[in-house]
């Protein structure tokens, strides 16, 4: 559950059995390395590998997992950012005309 949690929170999605994809960046390798280790020190196994596609699957297909799985994100950002403004404007209070 932590290395799932830790997976969420790198921002992968989950591909086929266990296989989670991130888009290629120099971060995405270093999270998944990082991940790998941790692992690896728990006794599991874990392997990092780069590919320019899989079969079965187009990139157009990860592309919409990414946006599908960030969206409820950036939904929850937004929410929050809205709270805050109005909260601010509540604690300025009514607006002087100027």
């Amino acid at each position: 559950m932590n290395t799932w949690r830790r997976l969420q929170h790198c921002g992968a999605v989950p591909f086929k059995n266990g296989v989670y994809v991130l888009p290629h960046s120099t971060q995405s390798l270093e999270d998944f390395a990082w991940l790998r280790a941790e692992i690896q020190g728990l006794e599991g196994q874990a392997g990092v590998f780069a590919a320019s596609s899989a079969e079965g699957i187009d990139d157009m297909d990860i592309i919409e997992q990414f946006k599908s799985a960030r969206g409820a994100d950036d939904l929850r950002l937004l929410g929050d950012v809205r709270r805050v403004r109005a909260d601010a404007q509540r604690q300025r209070g009514p607006s002087m005309g100027f």
